[in-house]
């Protein structure tokens, strides 16, 4: 057996002198850059033989190359990881189209509220730091006023800086867990695992128990990861607060030790886009 591995080095990994190379005293080949032999003896069975070794400059050339392999292998796997996302956050329709969403930065932002947006970038600027603290932004306001666009804007921005961002809401997950029959904490643990988790419209969920526990599960696993969550809501911060429900305020209680809270003061962005499109109607109708 030995002997057939020792046939085979010699046969796939032949040592041959070029200019690389030398000759030594005791006839062996030597690589010319370390100084190191490139060859062996060693007895087998009583006979003497030469073999082929690794010199230093090719031990350091196959580390190097692990190392590439294994950052190649990384960058795939974070590839595939924020399309996955991507897919996820932002479904195109039955047609295929691009969900509109994706389109909500900072260019195409209207400016009815340029102090939320200072500090979405700020927070962006910094998410390696916060990242690390685990901290992110609680984002709540009134309906219409920019929170979700606010939180879309965070999300494509890092997503395009190559960092795994997944967008949902708790309704849409606590679905999703309800039609497993295993598996569910596996689910949660992967949804916990983005370097951040952007949760829309904390607060207009059912109000069930199996949908309080749920809520507080991913709140509490992703507390447990140390990384940052985003949450945006109708809801008010006296009411997060100070909730009186035992349940909620758990949950609250939990949020608001992982976020920064920041009032989204916009215009109402559904009753200006609700205007335009009347006003576009009504000039088509009443057209000559």
């Amino acid at each position: 057996m030995i002997e057939k591995i020792i046939e085979n080095a010699i046969k796939n990994n032949p040592v041959t002198l070029d200019e690389n190379s030398f000759t030594g005293d005791d006839g062996l080949i030597y690589c010319r850059k370390c100084g190191v032999a490139r060859q062996c003896r060693i007895t087998l069975g009583g006979e003497e033989m030469t073999v082929p070794c690794i010199c230093k400059c090719e031990k350091e050339a196959d580390e190097q190359e692990k190392v590439r392999e294994r950052e190649r292998d990384r960058l795939l796997a974070k590839e595939r990881e924020i399309n996955k996302a991507v897919y996820y956050s932002f479904p195109k329709d039955n047609e295929g189209r691009i969900n509109k969403m994706r389109s909500w930065t900072f260019e195409n932002d209207d400016g009815a509220d340029p102090e939320t947006m200072k500090i979405a970038r700020n927070y962006i600027k910094n998410f390696d730091k916060l990242k690390k603290a685990g901290k992110g932004l609680l984002l709540w306001g009134d309906k219409g006023t920019g929170k979700t666009y606010t939180a879309c804007c965070i999300a494509n921005t890092l997503l395009d800086n190559y960092q795994s961002v997944l967008l949902t809401s708790f309704s849409r997950v606590v679905n999703e867990l309800m039609g497993m029959y295993d598996g569910k904490q596996r689910y949660i643990d992967e949804l916990c695992s983005y370097d951040l988790l952007i949760i829309d419209d904390l607060g207009v969920e059912r109000e069930t128990g199996f949908m309080r526990e749920q809520v507080f599960n991913i709140i509490d696993t992703r507390y447990r990861t140390g990384l940052p969550i985003i949450v945006t809501t109708n809801l008010t911060l006296t009411e997060i607060s100070s909730c009186p429900d035992t349940d909620k305020a758990r949950i609250y209680s939990r949020l608001l030790e992982m976020t920064f809270p920041v009032e989204v003061n916009g215009s109402d962005r559904r009753k200006q886009a609700a205007r335009k499109s009347y006003n576009e109607i009504r000039a088509m109708l009443t057209a000559d």
